[in-house]
């Protein structure tokens, strides 16, 4: 196992010890293991990742999203979002 690999376990690790009070008892292990998990993740993949100065692109934010689901005899179950004013988000089931 790579050292970064081992480092970044321990990381985690030490994560999820702080956040476990010491004095609870343990019921579930495999939420500490999930715990540590989710903390190497996030330590490896933070929310703004630095990118390179070239790198370009566009920032698209819909006011309204339409989806449709297949269904049987063209009878298509249809949704709509759309922003409001306040920018919250309304759902609006629409005919087939």
């Amino acid at each position: 196992m790579p050292i970064d690999s081992i480092l970044t376990a321990l990381q985690g690790g030490l994560i999820v010890s702080c956040q476990a009070p010491a004095t609870s008892p343990l019921h579930q292990p495999e939420i500490i293991a999930a715990m540590a998990e989710a903390a190497v993740f996030a330590a490896r993949y933070p929310l703004h990742p630095p990118r390179h100065e070239h790198w370009g692109g566009f920032r698209i934010v819909p006011s309204e999203i339409e989806f449709w689901k297949d269904g049987d005899f063209r009878l298509h179950d249809r949704f709509r979002w759309s922003r409001d004013s306040a920018g919250a988000w309304k759902a609006q089931r629409l005919n087939p």
